[in-house]
């Protein structure tokens, strides 16, 4: 299982891109685009954090039910019957 560090690097990657854009930008319009940015990506990594740190861990039943919700189109629980031959 990915701990929060793990959710959070991907918009810290990103958040670091944006700043390397804005160093690299010849426009001060596009500097300020790409700080910004990388701003909203820092408060997506924290809040990334945040929300996995303060959650409690689902219990089998929570998974089991949440499991039955992706078996496609057949809502759960379903059973397999036969049809007789006619």
């Amino acid at each position: 299982m990915l701990d929060t560090r793990n959710r959070a690097k991907p918009y810290r990657d990103l958040a670091e891109a944006c700043r390397r854009l804005a160093t690299s930008s010849p426009s001060s319009q596009m500097k300020n685009r790409y700080l910004l940015m990388a701003q909203d990506y820092m408060r997506l990594a924290d809040l990334m954090e945040r929300a996995h740190a303060y959650r409690t861990p689902a219990t089998v039943e929570e998974n089991a039910a949440w499991a039955a919700t992706m078996t496609g189109r057949f809502p759960a629980p379903w059973r397999i019957v036969e049809i007789p031959a006619s």
